[in-house]
């Protein structure tokens, strides 16, 4: 989780370093903890990260594009470090 408090916006994250696709159930309870925290009433801005070594289902796609949750793969993390 990181905190801007100049911003009014707390990111939450999770990472699943496994060999097979994250799905919706990793989703669903990254925003329960964001819930528990009480994240949702304290922050004006939310914003989830799904991090996966091996990539999402497609429920999990569909539901992070039309809920703007960025998704990042193991492949996206060599691609940005081999671009440095």
């Amino acid at each position: 989780m990181a905190l801007s408090d100049a911003e009014g916006a707390i990111l939450v994250r999770e990472c699943k370093w496994s060999a097979k696709p994250v799905g919706l159930d990793v989703l669903v309870d990254l925003k329960r903890k964001a819930q528990v925290l009480g994240a949702l009433g304290r922050w004006p801005k939310v914003s989830y990260i799904l991090f996966s070594k091996v990539g999402f289902t497609s429920d999990v796609e569909a539901l992070a594009a039309s809920q703007g949750i960025r998704l990042v793969q193991g492949a996206d993390l060599l691609e940005e470090e081999s671009a440095s």
